[in-house]
């Protein structure tokens, strides 16, 4: 893979395991690109390789959509 990007992004402690099990049901790979979710010092980390630029952008977006997703999601419902 050519291209990278890692998305480094600070959640709440009690709330990554439930954010990380709802992103890795999104967690995919194919022949242009490929992605991996972790924590790492209490930081969600994203990591995308990509073949061209195109895949590189489009899979940030949408892992940048989940997050958006979920974040509105728990604001509207805060007790689930």
């Amino acid at each position: 893979m050519k291209n990278s990007a890692e998305l480094i992004i600070d959640v709440p402690e009690k709330e990554a395991e439930s954010i990380i099990a709802a992103l890795k049901k999104e967690d995919a790979s194919n022949k242009r690109f490929s992605s991996t979710i972790s924590m790492r010092a209490g930081k969600l980390v994203i990591k995308v390789e990509a073949e061209d630029m195109v895949a590189l952008r489009s899979t940030l977006n949408s892992y940048l959509r989940y997050l958006q997703t979920i974040e509105e999601f728990g604001q509207k419902f805060p007790e689930v």
